[in-house]
């Protein structure tokens, strides 16, 4: 009989089919593992992201809004509304454009409606009625955090 790993091999090449066997499958679990962990801090962060997208868009359209409300009041001479909001307009359209792309599509909707009230101050002439407007603009900014809250789980 030619065999060159001679008798009683048998239990040696089952311990080597199973360490490669064993070392294999510890290798595949080892991957799965953080692949999943992997996957999770993606969501996290994404999750984190999207609040903060969220807060600076709500921050931003109350500062754009109050400003326009400001300029009804105090209509400063030679100051037409929409150079009045607009040192507000750069942040503001940012974080819309934030809260756009990386929203739902429930929070997103009622985004553009706020964004579409909210941008008439920017209209030449003036609006007519500048309260109206701010008060439709709040309104939807209140409809804007319900939104939010509900994607959250926080709205009670």
């Amino acid at each position: 009989m030619c065999s060159f790993l001679g008798a009683g091999s048998g239990p040696a090449i089952i311990a080597v089919i199973g360490t490669l066997a064993g070392g294999g499958l510890g290798g595949w679990l080892t991957y799965w593992q953080q692949s999943r962990q992997r996957a999770h801090e993606d969501r996290v962060r994404f999750h984190e992201l999207r609040i903060e997208s969220y807060c600076a868009f709500d921050l931003v359209a109350s500062n754009f809004i109050a400003s326009a409300v400001v300029w009804e009041k105090e209509k400063p001479a030679g100051v037409s509304l929409d150079k009045y909001v607009l040192d507000n307009t750069e942040p503001y359209i940012a974080a819309f454009t934030r809260v756009r792309l990386i929203g739902t599509n429930a929070v997103a909707g009622i985004a553009l409606k706020l964004h579409t009230v909210a941008t008439s101050f920017l209209s030449t002439p003036a609006p007519i009625d500048v309260n109206a407007i701010a008060q439709e603009a709040l309104r939807l900014q209140l409809e804007f955090v319900a939104a939010v809250r509900r994607e959250l789980g926080t709205d009670s």
